[in-house]
């Protein structure tokens, strides 16, 4: 049986037959082996539905895998796209262990000469991972995933080696074409995953379907007999062109399942008063709140921000009573309300504040009702759980006292999984479970949302909370619609410079490129140099931007305020623009019908003239042409602009370019 479509011609015979999947724009066969269904399989149907003259080709395959029944449909929508959708039931008398049920796609390496050997598996949106001490990018050829496995982190943050590389989406490249692996699971969590094995004493790379990865998803770490499991959807997409095009059309998905962001997104540039305050920088003692972080102390800090150019005062561990009990210390502070007006109305900012989950929380400043319970039946002391009820319903009231006396942003940060906890009062599985967690803060979200919908919410990751490691994918973490979720940028905000040295800082780029979802992060400022490549490189890369630690140069401080007000006048360009990544020193922020602002950086320690022909498709289609720039660095030409921008080591430059009549 063989259905095709502009990206994908697919060809299936019975279960011990080779699965065919060409991708058309390369003419390359992607599958030759019998599709893996974990064990070995016996065809039981096959039927078809629909056809392209109606808009998509369903193919209903129903597999008996020892055990297992098998429920497996292949869509071939118009276009160039390919979803698979996997069920599976246990129709044994046995439980099945989760990590035999690994479904994909096979194709077989023909050494030495096989034309896949030069195809490459490219993470997205990873390229540049902030936890790799290698430094390279995250490119793997095919025959690497074949045969070695890919260091990672498990849900427990331990660092292991694991054959299944796991991720938001892949890139498959390589002659002109990019094949992109896309799984979308909306109730548990779930990869992209690529890996490989051996079969008959040959190499095979093996992709898309489904599986486990780290004991996620929970609920098909066991199938118990007459247990059923339905996996996400993965997508495969067929484009033209490099991991660029890979990137580009995930995003594409991505904004199509409706995970962007909103159109008119207009977040406060924040000051952080803790890179300044004494308190951080020692322990966190009653003793030393009361000495570093009372009214005038944060005044000072409100002053700082007032002239440097911020909108809003971001506080940071200290402002409430004790860690993360939510309530504001008026004693040391004074009326939040009252402050709330004073920072409007004498410096013109808001008030943005960090707001701890369970996991980073002193839970003496709450009920002993919410500590998890062990396996034993005994509570643990003073350790929440931050999927109970209980919980949430306390955290919920004092996140919404904050935000009825007028405060604009909440950060939720000690976001890491709490662990199992056994407590039957807590409304929780028994025990419960990562996805538990990834529920209740969603929930949390969504009550102060219903009531305070402008407020924004930045979320740490839901299992390993403010690290440089995403565990759960990005679009389980945000919430679509009118009030979304923030991400995080990696923990990128304590060495910004030795960040930007090391490459580490390249992850928010290529975040970035991949989704097309608001990144917020602080830096601490204390590190920058005179061109501000700090600040700008995070302004180019995080659509919301946090700053804080005066500079002790005063020339680097003038320039840092300068920087900022030129960035405030091209806000728009820079929060709700598309970044296109030329390369990975020079970002194109594109807001359609206006114009285009160009960031370009020199990451060395010599100085150089960057020099780039760049083509208006470059630019993407929302890219306003003709462009008009007074810039004598910029030159335009019928099919795009040269760049001739000479650059100090360590150096940046922004060149403007507006439109100069209607949009293409």
């Amino acid at each position: 049986m063989r259905v095709a479509n502009g990206g994908f011609e697919l060809t299936l015979g019975d279960s011990a037959a080779p699965t065919a999947l060409v991708c058309r724009p390369a003419g390359l066969v992607l599958a030759n082996l019998p599709y893996d269904y974990g064990r070995p399989a016996a065809e039981s149907r096959v039927r078809v539905e629909g056809s392209p003259a109606a808009g998509a080709v369903t193919v209903i395959r129903e597999v008996a895998a020892g055990p297992l029944r098998i429920a497996h449909r292949f869509v071939l929508e118009r276009g160039a796209t390919l979803q698979e959708y996997l069920t599976v039931r246990n129709a044994g008398p046995d439980p099945v262990a989760g990590e035999t049920l690994r479904l994909g796609f096979r194709r077989e390496l023909a050494l030495p000469a096989d034309p896949f050997l030069a195809w490459t598996c490219t993470d997205i949106p990873l390229r540049r991972d902030p936890a790799n001490v290698r430094g390279r990018p995250e490119d793997y050829p095919t025959y690497v995933v074949a045969r070695d496995t890919r260091w990672c982190w498990d849900h427990r943050r331990s660092m292991i080696f694991d054959p299944c590389y796991g991720s938001d989406g892949w890139a498959l490249w390589g002659d002109g074409a990019c094949v992109v692996v896309f799984k979308h699971a909306e109730g548990q969590i779930e990869y992209a995953l690529v890996d490989g094995g051996v079969a008959e004493g040959r190499p095979f790379v093996r992709f898309g379907g489904a599986g486990l990865l780290h004991g996620d998803p929970e609920g098909a770490a066991v199938l118990d007999p007459g247990e059923t499991v339905a996996f996400g959807v993965t997508t495969l997409t067929a484009v033209a062109g490099d991991w660029r095009a890979g990137y580009e059309a995930f995003r594409e998905e991505m904004r199509a399942r409706g995970y962007r962001s909103p159109p008119a997104f207009d977040p406060p540039v924040h000051w952080n008063e803790l890179y300044d305050n004494p308190l951080w920088w020692g322990p966190d003692t009653p003793e030393r709140r009361a000495a570093h972080y009372r009214r005038e102390d944060m005044l000072a800090e409100a002053a700082k921000a007032q002239e440097i150019g911020a909108e809003a005062l971001y506080l940071d561990p200290g402002w409430d009573t004790t860690m993360s009990s939510t309530i504001w210390a008026e004693e040391r502070l004074g009326p939040l309300a009252e402050f709330v007006a004073l920072l409007r109305e004498r410096y013109g900012l808001a008030l943005s504040l960090h707001t701890p989950l369970a996991v980073w929380t002193d839970g003496s400043a709450y009920s002993r009702e919410i500590d998890r319970v062990g396996a034993d039946g005994q509570p643990i002391a003073l350790a929440l759980c931050g999927t109970s009820e209980q919980y949430l319903e306390e955290k919920a009231r004092r996140l919404l006292a904050l935000a009825e006396a007028g405060v604009a942003y909440f950060m939720f940060d000690g976001s890491a999984w709490t662990g199992p906890c056994w407590s039957a009062r807590h409304g929780h599985s028994i025990p419960s479970t990562r996805e538990d967690q990834l529920r209740a803060y969603a929930a949390l979200r969504a009550r102060i949302h219903a009531r305070h919908p402008d407020l924004l919410i930045e979320q740490h990751d839901p299992v390993m909370g403010g690290t440089d490691v995403y565990y759960v994918p990005r679009y389980r973490i945000v919430d679509r619609g009118a009030a979304p979720t923030e991400l995080w940028g990696y923990e990128l905000m304590w060495a910004p410079w030795d960040d930007l040295v090391s490459g580490r800082a390249l992850a928010n780029y290529y975040q970035r490129l991949a989704h097309d979802l608001p990144v917020y992060l602080h830096i601490d400022l204390r590190g920058d140099n005179r061109s501000a490549i700090v600040f700008w490189w995070n302004a180019s890369t995080c659509q919301h931007l946090g700053i804080g630690g005066r500079h002790a140069d005063p020339a680097v401080w003038a320039a840092q305020k300068e920087a900022l007000a030129l960035y405030l006048r091209l806000k728009p360009y820079f929060t709700r623009g598309e970044l296109r990544g030329v390369q990975e020193n020079i970002h194109a922020h594109v807001l359609a019908s206006q114009g285009v602002v160009l960031n370009l950086f020199n990451l060395g320690e010599t100085a150089t003239t960057v020099r780039r022909r760049i083509a208006f498709s470059e630019l993407g289609p929302g890219a306003p042409a003709p462009l008009r720039s007074a810039d004598s660095r910029v030159r335009l030409i019928a099919e795009g602009l040269e760049l001739a921008v000479p650059l100090e080591a360590w150096d940046h430059a922004l060149l403007e370019l507006s439109a100069a009549g209607g949009g293409r």
